[in-house]
């Protein structure tokens, strides 16, 4: 049995050998963002009619210059990915969190305050888990949450570093002092006791 593409899968492919994705998109990226910050701080010249074209010429062999460099393009690319997959990330807790602690009048959590915060921590640490899990490393397919907690075994084995385990003691040590040393209320005393 042949496997046959989409349509959609197929215009894909024919777009990345025309160069799309390697030339055309990187190339009004770099235009677009370039002309913004040359209109915004006018570095050139004042806002005129002139400056305009000034301003977009420059931009525009400034994109040429940056897509002929393949190194660049592929590093924009990567990092690209990278910042949209962080916002996903972040607008994923945002849902997460807005779904669990938000009331349907929006006046008011659902729990109250010390387990809020409490709950909160475990949501941020769930999704990043979900994250983590959904990232392959490359080579081997392995999961990076598979990775990450074989490092982590490893380092605090008897016979690891010791880095790994004095990295967690440190963290609690502040997470211990900032609890300690948090207000309470507003009364102005602080969490041990002290007036």
């Amino acid at each position: 049995m042949s496997e046959t593409q989409s349509p959609f899968a197929t215009g894909i492919s024919f777009l990345d050998t025309l160069g799309v994705f390697e030339i055309l998109l990187p190339f009004i990226l770099v235009f677009t963002v370039f002309y913004a910050i040359l209109e915004r701080t006018e570095v050139l010249t004042k806002s005129t009619s002139s400056s305009k074209s000034l301003n977009s010429m420059v931009a525009f062999v400034t994109a040429f210059i940056f897509v002929a460099s393949t190194r660049l393009v592929a590093m924009l690319s990567e990092v690209l990915a990278y910042i949209v997959l962080l916002v996903f990330l972040g607008l994923s807790l945002i849902i997460v969190t807005g779904v669990v602690f938000v009331r349907p009048d929006k006046t008011k959590h659902f729990l109250p305050e010390p387990f809020d915060k409490i709950f909160f921590g475990i949501v941020f640490v769930g999704v990043c888990a979900i994250f983590l899990y959904a990232w392959k490393l490359p080579g081997n397919e392995e999961p990076a949450l598979f990775y990450a907690w074989r490092i982590i075994s490893m380092n605090m084995s008897a016979g690891g570093s010791g880095a790994v385990s004095a990295l967690i003691l440190v963290v609690l040590v502040i997470g211990l002092v900032m609890f300690i040393s948090r207000p309470e209320g507003n009364d102005g005393k602080t969490g041990n006791g002290a007036s």
